[in-house]
């Protein structure tokens, strides 16, 4: 019998010899069952909005992990930023930043969310990337950079 076949019929067999005056569960299960599963997501999303960022002023690296490196510390030089693009939509509000190829990086991008949820604005985090870079890269454009920010941009800390 193969592992598919053997799936099929297991649920089967308890189905059919449950007793038919009673319920196949009971109502405590089903509950804490619902309680587990609710629990659970709100675990997935509270992992999923999770992102750390350090900037190195000194030596000029940026170190993150979040939902896009699966929470996976990864970490690249501001010099090999090659372009940045402010990302603004319904679900993707945020920062890319495309990185130069690299011997033993099998990533060349880093995503960024938006630390400010409430209006379309930059949040200090972005400011904050943009400046890193801009410090090392004076020249760098930034596409998509919203207009409501006026000024110079802010050069480390």
């Amino acid at each position: 019998m193969s592992s598919f076949t053997a799936t099929m019929v297991i649920p089967f067999y308890f189905m059919s010899h449950a007793d038919h005056g009673k319920a196949p569960m009971s109502w405590q299960f089903a509950a804490s069952a619902a309680a587990g599963m609710f629990a659970f997501v709100l675990f997935l999303c509270s992992y999923m909005g999770v992102q750390r960022v350090e900037i190195d002023t000194v030596h000029g690296s940026i170190k993150f992990a979040n939902l896009y490196s699966h929470q996976r510390w990864r970490e690249f030089k501001a010099s090999e930023v090659i372009s940045i693009r402010r990302l603004c939509g319904y679900h993707n509000d945020g920062l890319l930043m495309e990185l130069a190829p690299s011997r033993g990086r099998s990533w060349n991008d880093a995503n960024f969310f938006n630390t400010d949820t409430i209006g379309d604005s930059n949040s200090a985090l972005i400011l904050a990337l943009v400046g890193q870079v801009t410090a090392i890269k004076p020249n760098m454009k930034v596409d998509g950079l919203l207009p409501q920010y006026q000024g110079p941009l802010p050069r480390g800390s």
